[in-house]
């Protein structure tokens, strides 16, 4: 053995034994974080959920559920398909879905087409709708909702196949429509009791019209 490859193999050994405090706390620093997740549950029935921040929806019967931090993961029957429902506290619709994709996907790297604003509706006060330029061949479908009541932002994230949300278009609306704020009840006049109909009352509804 050369006085060279002696001297290069006791640098790999000292390299190998003895690791930087400020190099080790980098390589740390960069790996990122994974947050367990449950194991999957498959409902046989229609089944209402809860997020952790109080989240109200419905999962269909046959699909199946797992459950992280601030996060739950929705699943057909086929494998290609997820609807993730993110809790957040992030200032704006647009933190909101980055958070969302952060707890669900954060490889994703699609961009944004376009950002639709919706009317409040169901409880939720502002509903912003992101769709995502994707390319023909892939014959994905991915979107994502942000939800926000009171201070709180929901994110939605619908990420899968062309074939399967056209196969499951019913039951992916069930969710969707379903998923209502923390303390959300809808009005109801079961019960109440309907005021006459009398001229005054005609008149206040010609002037409204």
């Amino acid at each position: 053995m050369t006085i060279r490859r002696m001297v290069l193999l006791a640098l790999l050994m000292v390299l190998a034994s003895t690791q930087s405090p400020i190099l080790a706390s980098t390589i740390q620093a960069a790996a990122p974080a994974v947050e367990a997740r449950s194991a999957p549950e498959q409902l046989t029935a229609d089944t209402q959920r809860v997020t952790g921040a109080g989240a109200s929806f419905m999962v269909p019967a046959g699909w199946s559920v797992v459950t992280g931090k601030n996060l739950v993961i929705l699943q057909p029957p086929e494998a290609d398909t997820h609807i993730a429902i993110v809790d957040t506290q992030a200032s704006d619709a647009a933190g909101a879905v980055a958070a969302g994709w952060a707890a669900y996907k954060p490889e994703h790297k699609w961009p944004v087409k376009v950002v639709t604003s919706r009317p409040p509706r169901e409880g939720w006060e502002d509903r912003q709708v992101f769709d995502y330029e994707t390319s023909p061949n892939e014959r994905a479908v991915v979107q994502a909702v942000a939800l926000r009541a009171g201070s709180a932002w929901t994110a939605v994230i619908l990420d899968g196949s062309e074939p399967t949300f056209e196969k499951r278009s019913a039951p992916i609306g069930l969710i969707v429509q379903s998923l209502r704020p923390k303390g959300y009840h809808r009005e109801s006049f079961a019960g109440r009791k309907a005021h006459p109909l009398d001229a005054a009352r005609i008149a206040d509804i010609k002037a409204f019209v």
